[in-house]
């Protein structure tokens, strides 16, 4: 009886210290989006797919993953260019529907380019939610891309094999890309 009486005690304790967990812990996104300056490489709609956590009610970490196809010669064959990345999210609270947020990701993708197949990218941002119910919500963000090698080519005009200049200096390391789709939160 007395152990039953210990457990019960350290129980309620436990009960009455502990934080109740925010009524909505992860956040799946699904996105898709465009560059704004490089528009010459898209050839299809690119797919973003993410998992964040709320570490807290403002603060949001997670992982992403996206495919796009652009007219590049990538390490995996033509046309196919994935990215894997980490972010975060500071929101603002300015109503229960709208939520204004900045952002910062680190990503790492596949490059177009044979010297550099591997590509750092870094990309701050704002953004904002717009919730349509108290867990589903639509989000558009524009970030801006700064990548570790000069990957993206304003003023590139496709050869018949798309081919792309490897020369020093034939593109920026630089673009700035609008992303726009559904956030979920889960319990």
């Amino acid at each position: 009886m007395k152990k039953i009486l210990l457990i019960s005690c350290v129980l309620m304790t436990a009960a009455a210290f502990a934080k109740p967990l925010p009524k909505a812990v992860y956040e799946v996104k699904i996105a898709t989006g465009a560059d704004l300056l490089n528009t010459t490489d898209m050839k299809d709609i690119p797919l973003e797919f993410g998992l964040g956590y709320n570490v807290k009610k403002e603060l949001l970490v997670g992982g992403f993953f996206s495919y796009s196809k652009k007219d590049w010669d990538s390490y995996f064959g033509p046309n196919g260019v994935w990215e894997v990345g980490a972010y975060s999210e500071y929101s603002f609270f300015v109503s229960e529907h709208f939520r204004p947020y900045v952002s910062l990701s680190l990503s790492l993708l596949d490059a177009q380019d044979t010297e550099a197949d591997m590509v750092f990218n870094f990309a701050p941002g704002v953004g904002a939610k717009l919730f349509l119910t108290d867990n589903l919500s639509l989000f558009a963000q524009v970030d801006l891309n700064i990548a570790s090698k000069d990957i993206y080519d304003f003023e590139r005009e496709a050869g018949p094999n798309n081919d792309w200049p490897t020369s020093e200096g034939s593109g920026e390391n630089y673009n700035v890309s609008l992303a726009a789709g559904l956030r979920y939160l889960l319990f």
